[in-house]
């Protein structure tokens, strides 16, 4: 990805948060913040994380795993457990439910089991 293609798509997501802020600003218009919030994140990861210059992403996979650690651990005292506000479901069956922060340690391990099996096999082959 180039300088200013990645220049262009971290701008992108900042718009989205400021919008997605103001969208949080009222009940009536949190559904339509919550989407630009979303959308600006996974811009901002996926640019990120197809940017050359990464130096480690067993850093940003450990960084996302102890993110919802600490996620998790500060909502134990505050409400005596882990809130769990994202339910799916379907055609009447519901199937699971959970929070952010359970996505995240979920998304560092698997992101470390992937960076240990595929991207050490890989380096492992090109000899570095």
């Amino acid at each position: 990805m180039s300088h200013n293609l990645a220049a262009f798509a971290y701008l992108f997501s900042s718009i989205c948060f400021i919008m997605a802020l103001r969208g949080l600003s009222s009940p009536d218009t949190a559904r339509a913040g919550n989407i630009y919030g979303i959308v600006g994140m996974v811009i901002a990861v996926a640019t990120t994380l197809a940017t050359p210059g990464v130096l480690s992403y067993t850093m940003i996979f450990v960084a996302v795993l102890i993110g919802g650690a600490i996620g998790n651990a500060i909502d134990r005292p505050h409400i005596g457990g882990v809130a769990d506000f994202v339910s799916l479901h379907a055609f009447g069956f519901r199937w699971y439910i959970f929070n952010v922060a359970d996505v995240a340690i979920v998304a560092g391990i698997i992101g470390l089991l992937y960076d240990s099996v595929v991207l050490s096999r890989n380096g492992a082959a090109k000899g570095t």
